[in-house]
């Protein structure tokens, strides 16, 4: 098996702007659930590490995805959400007919495939006490499949801002849309980390206006340098002393 050190806080700035690249869409707040992930397979290799935390969004364009993360790797399994089948009013099959895997590599870049697939999420009611998620599909690749028990609580609702002091001047490609999104990536991670329960939605749709118009490369490459620098500067500073300057020095964006 291959083993990755779980750090799921890593890649929630970079799914909320690898999304919008993706889908050329608006995107849902996402929901977070906790509890326990296990039997992760990649391409048919048993993939250890996969961390207590579950994403879901919805975007605009109908395409829902359930995201599992294990260290700098993410799977995710993609559909139609108009086409689910619904069992019965609290258990529900989700056909998937996407896998997306993006990994940040130890040379400091970040990496995204995509594949055809054929497989079903399956999942009962999350806001009513325990749900089980079970995640299958089949893909040029091999199999992919993970299962995941939530810990019973309703599924937290997370609105993921796009940090910058002036979006209106934002143009595709320009260097101010990199900062932007290199800056989403830095404040997104930095909510996570810190317990922010305020993001401003304003700062969200200018970075999601840029990655919708930048190439999927460069905006990987911004959100993998923001995280990046997140890490260095905890390091440097340390975990309290740099929450605290973040709400210093972003009171309009972020707020406990």
């Amino acid at each position: 098996m291959m083993p990755i050190t779980t750090n799921f806080a890593a890649v929630v700035g970079l799914l909320a702007i690898v999304g919008a690249a993706q889908a050329k869409s608006q995107s849902s707040p996402m929901t977070i659930m906790n509890g326990t992930c296990s039997d992760l397979v990649v391409a048919g290799e048993p993939l250890e590490g996969c961390d207590g935390k579950l994403m879901n969004s919805a975007l605009d364009n109908g395409r829902t995805g359930f995201y599992f993360t294990a260290g700098s790797t993410v799977i995710i399994f993609s559909g139609i959400g108009d086409r689910q089948l619904k069992i019965n009013d609290d258990n529900v099959v989700q056909p998937i007919n996407g896998l997306i895997i993006v990994n940040s590599g130890t040379d400091h870049s970040d990496h995204a495939e995509t594949f055809r697939a054929v497989g079903s999420c399956r999942y009962n009611n999350p806001n009513k006490g325990v749900s089980k998620i079970d995640c299958h599909a089949d893909t040029e690749r091999g199999v992919f499949s993970a299962t995941f028990v939530s810990n019973g609580r309703e599924p937290q609702e997370m609105g993921l801002g796009a940090p910058k002091s002036d979006t209106s001047s934002d143009r595709p490609g320009s260097k101010r849309c990199a900062t932007t999104i290199q800056m989403h990536a830095f404040l997104s991670r930095a909510q996570f980390q810190c317990g922010y329960r305020y993001y401003s939605s304003e700062f969200l749709n200018g970075a999601k206006a840029c990655a919708r118009d930048m190439n999927e490369a460069t905006t990987q490459k911004e959100l993998s340098a923001g995280m990046k620098l997140f890490d260095t500067r905890e390091r440097q500073r340390g975990h309290k002393r740099l929450c605290q300057e973040i709400l210093r020095s972003f009171p309009n964006i972020v707020k406990r």
